[in-house]
């Protein structure tokens, strides 16, 4: 069973017991409050998470959109607001179950990601491999240094950081749609207008 699964059952888990809080409160309390008080308690890991997180979730929202310098910029003041307070890194725990448990390795894989998308190999391979340091199991980072030794040509090591990537849980893309992603980046970098 992969880590994301595990995550997966405990976060159901403690779903279950916050059922079960909001059950009680609503048979203790009467009336609109009682749903009041259980639909606070429901609400409030969401809206912690969303105000102290704000550049984390704005860096994948960009990144979704094709505005790479743009998540890249976010990412980094995060990492700057994260390393500031580490303490922030714990806030994590009450999202939904991802692939990392660590913000500021996410962070680093999105900066990575950004990077890779805006040609920047170098940083980007040093940033995802920060990741990895900070959360050695995170599958994502791989996946993204896979497509890093793709577009240098190292086909075999793309191959394995896929396969790690995968075996760690990490079903998106195959090495085919990788190698052809790659080829895209290359095509793009390699074109006169972006040189």
């Amino acid at each position: 069973m992969t880590r994301v699964a595990r995550r997966k059952l405990l976060w159901f888990g403690g779903l279950i017991v916050l059922m079960a809080v909001a059950a009680v409160i609503f048979r203790l309390m009467d009336g609109p409050f009682a749903i009041f008080a259980a639909a606070l308690v429901a609400l409030i890991p969401g809206r912690i998470q969303r105000t102290f997180y704000r550049d984390l979730f704005a860096a994948r929202r960009t990144m979704s959109h094709g505005r790479y310098a743009e998540s890249a910029e976010h990412s980094r003041r995060f990492l700057a607001d994260i390393r500031e307070q580490p303490g922030l890194k714990r806030l994590m725990w009450i999202a939904w179950p991802g692939r990392t448990v660590d913000a500021e390795a996410m962070a680093l894989n999105n900066l990575g990601g950004a990077q890779v998308e805006l040609g920047e190999w170098d940083a980007a391979s040093r940033h995802l491999t920060e990741a990895i340091r900070i959360d050695p199991e995170y599958s994502v980072p791989r996946f993204n240094l896979a497509l890093i030794a793709a577009v240098r040509g190292d086909r075999e090591t793309a191959e394995r950081l896929h396969g790690e990537a995968r075996a760690m849980g990490y079903a998106r893309g195959s090495i085919d749609a990788l190698l052809r992603h790659a080829d895209e980046l290359r095509t793009r970098f390699a074109s006169p207008a972006t040189v």
